[in-house]
């Protein structure tokens, strides 16, 4: 070939990226489209948009906003109640990713080892709670955690401890939701 030929070659025009979808097709998903990009816009982004805009007004939805500043910032975290939630919805997050995170990574990877017995009925209680309604397993987690006749403290009385405030207690019920 000669050069003028590969250079035709090289510099042809590129394909349009949805040439293979007909326009009668990408009018369908633009038109499909719509409905999700409304509700998202309607229950999301507007909402979030002006919450963040409220929050630096004084406003009690009777009378107008009235720019404020930071100083309904400065109000929050000056609030040693604010703080004391901040600080446990801290812990709790991150105690709570990192752990279910490494639970969930090293229990996947016991369940899919050939040497396990009993793989199935393992995978089933694993994702038992997955496919549980969560009102269906708060009713049994307050059962089984009930002060005066839950199965734990059953237990614990059986091998001779003494039977637990499991859910009535600051540490404990952070221990049990954890």
């Amino acid at each position: 070939m000669t050069d003028s030929v590969k250079l035709a070659k090289l510099t042809a025009p590129v394909k349009p990226r949805f040439s293979k979808l007909r326009a009668s097709q990408r009018r369908f998903a633009y038109t499909v489209l719509i409905v999700p990009m409304v509700v998202l816009l309607t229950f999301i982004i507007v909402p979030t948009i002006l919450a963040g805009y409220y929050s630096f007004t004084n406003f009690n939805m009777i009378n107008s906003p009235v720019f404020a500043g930071l100083d309904n910032y400065r109000e929050l975290f000056a609030d040693p109640i604010f703080i004391h939630a901040l600080r446990n919805t801290t812990v709790y997050m991150f105690g709570c990713v990192i752990l279910q995170v490494a639970a969930g990574l090293g229990l996947g990877m016991i369940v899919t080892r050939d040497w396990l017995k009993g793989k199935t009925f393992f995978r089933t209680t694993y994702f038992l709670p997955v496919v549980l309604s969560m009102v269906a397993v708060s009713i049994v987690f307050q059962w089984v955690f009930d002060s005066r006749v839950g199965l734990v403290n059953l237990f614990l009385k059986y091998v001779g401890l003494p039977a637990q405030p499991w859910l009535l207690t600051h540490v404990l019920a952070w221990l049990t939701c954890s």
